[in-house]
């Protein structure tokens, strides 16, 4: 419930940070900070990205460059915290550059078409659905989310 109340963006906090760890695999651990008032977040200390809220949950997308990871391979995450219960599903695709173009030009298209809509950050969740129903996941992760302080 106290989970719910922050994700909800009615508490008083504008910023919440969250440790998240495996729920199959304990010793994996990360950190995930959720910024209400720019509707962003930051997965594991890198830039704050645009997330998109749908129903009671927070939908997120983090796409690596093949020339910005070590693996040489296009990763795509989309991230998915259920907003009552502090479960986050991590979906990941690896994609090969044309399937990137098809990716872009798929997204591209659907927000356009959707252009009428004042939702904020709409291509987010247009991603996500472009990822689902085009592109198959290579495996998932689901994490419990607790409500964490900063050491300093």
């Amino acid at each position: 419930m106290v989970l719910g109340l922050l994700l909800s963006g009615n508490a008083y906090a504008n910023e919440v940070s969250l440790k998240c760890v495996g729920t199959e695999n304990k010793s994996i651990v990360a950190s995930l900070k959720i910024n209400f008032d720019t509707q962003k977040f930051k997965w594991q200390g890198n830039n704050f990205l645009p997330f998109y809220i749908k129903d009671n949950s927070l939908l997120g997308i983090i796409q690596y460059k093949k020339s910005d990871n070590s693996l040489g391979k296009n990763l795509h995450t989309v991230f998915q915290i259920n907003r009552d219960t502090g479960i986050l599903m991590i979906k990941f695709y690896t994609l090969t550059d044309s399937e990137v173009d098809d990716f872009q030009r798929r997204s591209a298209a659907r927000i356009l078409k959707d252009k009428t809509s004042i939702e904020k950050h709409l291509d987010v969740k247009i991603g996500k659905d472009v990822y689902e129903e085009f592109f198959k996941h290579s495996g998932y992760t689901l994490f419990e989310c607790l409500k964490s302080e900063s050491k300093f």
